[in-house]
């Protein structure tokens, strides 16, 4: 049995701690927008596939696998024993474009309000030249203000306890959420022919394992059944 994992998907590997050059990848992100300047609309579908085109995984906008392709000679590009990661690969790939979709959405607004910023600013400063008035933000843009301390010293020891209860409040909310996903176990799920084995934590596919002996006796459309009924199977599983 061979496990494929996240590790085998075949994806660029980023270290996310690494902040030295965080304006150049910015840069770079901001160069696959739309040039029409619309926000980035997710599309209904992704397909991914693995190194040699012979195994492709298609989701939706959700990443549920809606389907799955096998050549019919992919044997011929993929041995056996390398059934499973090209299987994990093409799901990982199809899974890393819908997340840059959806982050290049989240650039996309991001860079609005830091426009709509920019030119709230450079309207008050000349404001202030012409000794006037800012003027007020277009509706939907107003700045939220900040919970000031009252002036009253009788009110002040109020309103710090009601501060720190709500900073309370929202870490015992976060350490709740935090240890409900460290507490999900993983879980296994079969194929019905035992071609395939996938470990999954809730609907995310954690590992693939495939019967190498079983893998290379069978057609391809068996493969191919097994591998949607599998996917499908686990990220549906809620017991």
């Amino acid at each position: 049995m061979q496990p494929a994992g996240r590790e085998n998907a075949g994806l660029a590997k980023v270290d996310f701690l690494d902040f030295s050059d965080m304006e150049q990848l910015r840069e770079q992100a901001l160069a696959k927008l739309p040039v029409s300047g619309e926000k980035p609309v997710p599309r209904e579908r992704y397909e991914g596939a693995d190194g040699s085109g012979s195994i492709s995984v298609t989701i939706n906008a959700k990443g549920i696998v809606i389907d799955v392709d096998v050549s019919r000679d992919w044997s011929r590009s993929v041995s056996p024993d390398g059934f499973a990661t090209a299987l994990v690969q093409a799901y990982g790939v199809a899974v890393a474009a819908s997340l840059e979709d959806a982050a290049l959405a989240q650039l996309w607004e991001d860079e609005q309000r830091r426009m709509a910023q920019r030119r709230r600013e450079a309207e008050e400063r000349w404001a202030a030249q012409r000794g006037e008035a800012p003027p007020p933000p277009p509706p939907g843009e107003e700045d939220p203000q900040p919970d000031k301390a009252p002036e009253d010293p009788r009110d002040w020891m109020a309103w710090i306890q009601d501060s720190l209860y709500s900073i309370g409040d929202e870490l015992h909310r976060i350490e709740l959420v935090e240890r409900g996903a460290a507490n999900e176990q993983d879980k296994t799920t079969w194929g019905s022919h035992g071609y395939l084995k996938v470990i999954h934590r809730g609907p995310e596919i954690v590992s693939i394992t495939g019967d190498v002996a079983r893998i290379r006796m069978a057609e391809p459309y068996q493969l191919r059944s097994e591998a949607l009924e599998v996917l499908r199977n686990a990220q549906h599983e809620t017991d």
